[in-house]
């Protein structure tokens, strides 16, 4: 993208940030002060459960592709926060790619190999996320009812996680790695200079299990911000949420402004009032969301932090 395009972009993102802030008045920044507390503390385990969820897939990640130990759980946990807490101050893409590829590149595996790993590792939730796109679609629409829905929904995760276990399958794995061996300027841009550098997607069964921990990371970040919501007293079925959140968290994969800002809280904010939630509880939640997600995220990263301070030796890591 040309600069001048990003910087149009991106002002314009946080123009539309400050219109939605100051459309929702001082009512909005007072629900946020005087959020339900048990709301929101389940709120926050919950994301502490989606960091632990993305932490130890990203290291079966690793493991799977790389076939090497690495570091421990505890450094993944902090790498993941980490980069999320960058995500506060960066566009999305480049704090996520970036920042897990620098820790990775940390643990000692080779840096293009570390951005390879990362972009795979990303890619499940992408995947998934555009899977649920389609039955969340007609959801909002009105065509599917609450339990075709949920029906739908699982139905296009089975269809998905199988399809994940077909292409990582040994046969489609040497397929894919026979085709990379004709292309050398690829195999040179990945770093993959011998047999065991060749082996660009995870086995079969880290493959399927990384599709779970996908499951666990999303649908619990669902429910963190429907809990969100819940703290500032907005009446919404959680079933509005699960349609609307895989069309928000796209959204930032285009977005060029930190954590999306602007076009994230639009994006909530056109699919909850699409869904029959009033403008003024829409609104209140769009500037809840932001400022606890961002006291969440904090605190999440500084317990990670305090618990790889915990480690005592380096050989640790390798014995986690």
């Amino acid at each position: 993208m040309k600069r001048w395009l990003r910087i149009v972009l991106q002002l314009v993102s946080l123009v539309l940030f400050v219109l939605i802030v100051w459309w929702a008045g001082p009512e909005a920044w007072q629900g946020v002060w005087q959020g339900d507390q048990r709301a929101l503390l389940i709120a926050l385990a919950l994301y502490g459960v989606a960091g632990v969820a993305s932490a130890t897939r990203l290291r079966l990640m690793t493991h799977s592709i790389h076939r090497q130990n690495t570091a421990s759980w505890r450094r993944y946990h902090q790498a993941n926060w980490v980069a999320r807490a960058f995500g506060l101050v960066l566009p999305r893409t480049l704090s996520t790619i970036g920042g897990k590829s620098v820790a990775l590149r940390s643990f000692d595996v080779p840096l293009k190999r570390s951005l390879w790993i990362v972009l795979v590792d990303n890619l499940f939730d992408v995947f998934l996320l555009i899977l649920v796109c389609v039955p969340a679609f007609f959801f909002l629409r009105g065509d599917l009812q609450n339990g075709m829905f949920v029906i739908a929904v699982g139905l296009v995760v089975l269809l998905g996680g199988t399809a994940v276990w077909w292409i990582t399958s040994a046969q489609w794995t040497r397929r894919l790695t026979k085709w990379v061996r004709h292309v050398p300027w690829l195999a040179h841009k990945l770093n993959l200079e011998n047999e065991q550098d060749l082996i660009l997607l995870p086995q079969s069964g880290a493959a399927v299990q990384s599709v779970g921990w996908a499951i666990m990371l999303n649908l619990t970040l669902v429910f963190g911000f429907y809990y969100m919501a819940q703290a500032v007293g907005m009446q919404a079925d959680w079933l509005l949420f699960l349609a609307a959140y895989p069309f928000v968290q796209l959204s930032l994969v285009a977005a060029v402004t930190p954590g999306g800002l602007g076009l994230f809280e639009l994006g909530w904010l056109g699919l909850l009032t699409l869904g029959g939630v009033a403008e003024d509880e829409a609104l209140t939640f769009v500037v809840a969301q932001r400022v606890y997600v961002t006291v969440f995220v904090l605190l999440w990263t500084g317990v990670s932090i305090l618990l790889a301070f915990t480690e005592k030796t380096a050989a640790t890591q390798y014995l986690d």
